[in-house]
């Protein structure tokens, strides 16, 4: 409420990396003055070395075809990277899509070096097999009800998870 910021419909994150590039005097406030003039409703902000962006997504999109042209080219240009999380609508959520951002552009930047803008709804399989590499937290994509039948079975001594595993088999 404080910046004045319209939120309706559709929100992401959108973060923008300067951790490649050592930013000079003055350079983090030209590009956020640059964000806020291209983003659709965002107000950028510094947080640690990202610039991060919370704005309404018309069909997906933080800002016109148009204008993303002239952000990746802006990107391109000054040799920096940008992600965007999925979608979503609770702004209590925004911490947990900044992190899919963040991520967006640590696997973008792994997977296709010669990008600069990675969607995290595109790069989503790649954050799933470095998750299932690692064998850690792998219970964060399973359904919500698999587990409640996991935590059934282990309170009354059931099997049922089992012979759900032999039924889909």
């Amino acid at each position: 409420k404080h910046l004045d910021i319209k939120l309706k419909g559709d929100l992401c994150v959108l973060t923008v990396d300067l951790k490649q590039k050592e930013p000079e005097a003055g350079y983090a406030s030209y590009l956020t003055g640059f964000l806020e003039k291209i983003v659709c409703g965002g107000k950028p902000v510094l947080y640690y070395s990202h610039i991060v962006t919370l704005v309404n997504c018309a069909n997906g999109k933080p800002m016109s075809d148009e204008n993303m042209n002239l952000f990746i080219k802006f990107l391109k240009g000054n040799y920096l990277c940008a992600g965007l999380s999925r979608c979503f609508h609770k702004i209590t959520d925004m911490q947990h899509h900044y992190r899919q951002s963040v991520k967006a552009i640590e696997l973008g930047v792994r997977t296709n070096p010669e990008r600069v803008f990675f969607s995290y709804e595109s790069i989503a399989i790649y954050h799933l097999l470095d998750k299932c590499s690692r064998q850690d937290d792998l219970e964060e994509f399973c359904h919500p009800s698999l587990l409640a039948l996991r935590e059934y079975d282990r309170k009354n001594s059931n099997n049922l998870t089992q012979t759900l595993y032999i039924y889909l088999s």
